[in-house]
């Protein structure tokens, strides 16, 4: 039925009508070829795990939807389900394939450069303030000072030693009156008492 219903659909088209679509196509000629095109070998790139062991991934960045596959002395193989960190502490989730399917990178170190700016002024200021020059003569008055008290001092502490060496030289006399030993004199009457007794 086809092939009847398009021989009358041919039928009903005028003849200058198909002449002219024909001499159309033939101006228009055929389509340029195309060239044939060789498969492009996909070049693999590199990383490093924390432990590292050496990964292999299909995208020039390693990103979600990349293949990776684990290099060992046995071989490539599929990565497998699982987490993977990589030296730089970026963690990457594969999932059964083998293909990423998450990358969770590191956090980012907080800016130190505030801090050490800070810290520079301070410091300059303080360095500052110490090579002034008028706290350097504070300085030098101040040491000027502590070295007469210290010279005074010294001194004092020559004349006590000059003191105390006449002291221990000095050779120790008898009393001039003997201390009188109140024990040994009441034993002593005692003793007078119980022989006056004895002789009673």
């Amino acid at each position: 039925m086809d092939k009847e219903y398009f021989k009358k659909f041919n039928e009903m088209i005028p003849t200058e009508l198909k002449a002219k679509v024909k001499e159309i196509f033939n101006a228009i000629g055929q389509p340029p070829a195309v060239p044939a095109t060789t498969p492009v070998a996909i070049q693999l790139q590199e990383s490093k795990l924390k432990d590292g062991t050496v990964i292999k991934y299909d995208t020039p960045t390693l990103s979600p939807g990349a293949t990776v596959t684990i290099v060992s002395l046995d071989g490539e193989k599929p990565a497998t389900e699982g987490e993977w960190i990589l030296e730089d502490g970026t963690t990457v989730k594969t999932g059964p394939d083998g293909k990423v399917t998450e990358i969770i990178p590191v956090a980012p170190v907080a800016d130190a450069a505030p801090q050490l700016a800070q810290m520079r002024a301070e410091f300059e200021s303080k360095l500052s303030a110490f090579a002034d020059a008028s706290s350097f003569a504070g300085l030098k008055s101040d040491h000027e000072a502590v070295k007469k008290e210290l010279s005074e001092v010294k001194e004092q502490f020559k004349k006590f030693v000059e003191v105390f060496s006449s002291i221990i030289e000095t050779p120790s006399a008898d009393p001039i009156e003997t201390p009188k030993n109140k024990f040994a004199e009441g034993v002593n009457r005692k003793a007078n008492i119980l022989q006056k007794f004895n002789t009673k």
